[in-house]
């Protein structure tokens, strides 16, 4: 694809995410460098969508993001 698994700055660097279709090619434009990760890394997509937030559940989320969208599926309480 042409989005952004995951972008991380060091700390004391500048964080300036991209989002949506073409971020990957901005963050490597603005120097950012890219990782080539193993399929088991546990980044499976890029999420800016809630279509997309749908697919990553489906593909399978860890717990924190998967309690927080169980919490709002619930509702409010």
């Amino acid at each position: 694809g042409t989005g952004t698994t995951l972008y991380a700055a060091a700390a004391g660097r500048p964080f300036r995410p991209e989002f949506g279709a073409g971020s990957r090619a901005r963050h490597l434009a603005a120097g950012a460098a890219e990782l080539d990760l193993p399929a088991h890394a546990g980044l499976r997509t890029d999420v800016d969508t809630e279509a997309d937030l749908r697919l990553a559940a489906e593909l399978g989320v860890g717990p924190r993001t998967a309690a927080l969208l169980d919490a709002a599926a619930a509702g409010p309480r």
